[in-house]
């Protein structure tokens, strides 16, 4: 593994580039801009603060599933609502995600009763780990993606976001 040496290291914005299909944040909108500066500044994973890194977690998928869930957490009300979400520890760690440890891997996102304002978040398709969603309780537009109706995942959410036969 290379050591993470700089603010601006060129593994994340590979990360970016091939998550967002670029790595030039100011190129972005709002909510696409604030996913590739989170997501580019070291300081804000602390799985790379000290060397030489766990070699347990595969680093490329986890960073994806972080970005994915960055992605929810700034294209939602969640930033402004819940602050401190979005940390710079292992994202394994934070509230209502659940993962399987030996690999590091999504497999559980309870967002239920958040008040969520936003649309509904397209990229959960990306956790294909995925086996439990819970959106309800919140006020998102638009459906759950067909791309996450079609995984084998265990979906709550309001009616209003769930397509026919999509959530339990």
């Amino acid at each position: 593994a290379v050591k993470l040496s700089s603010v601006e290291s060129s593994y994340l914005d590979g990360i970016v580039d091939n998550e967002l299909g670029n790595s030039n944040c100011s190129t972005f909108g709002e909510v696409e801009g604030k996913v590739c500066f989170w997501i580019e500044t070291i300081e804000n994973h602390d799985v790379f603060a000290s060397y030489p890194y766990d070699m347990n977690i595969p680093y490329d998928i986890w960073m994806m599933e972080r970005l994915v869930l960055t992605q929810i957490y700034f294209g939602t009300t969640m930033a402004s609502s819940y602050p401190d979400w979005a940390n710079s520890s292992n994202h394994c760690e934070w509230n209502g995600v659940t993962c399987e440890f030996s690999e590091n891997r999504v497999t559980g996102l309870d967002l239920s009763n958040l008040g969520l304002n936003g649309s509904y978040p397209e990229p959960i398709y990306k956790l294909s780990k995925l086996t439990t969603l819970n959106t309800s309780g919140n006020y998102l537009t638009g459906s759950v993606p067909n791309s996450v109706c079609a995984m084998d995942t265990t979906i709550t959410g309001d009616q209003s976001n769930c397509p026919a036969g999509c959530c339990a």
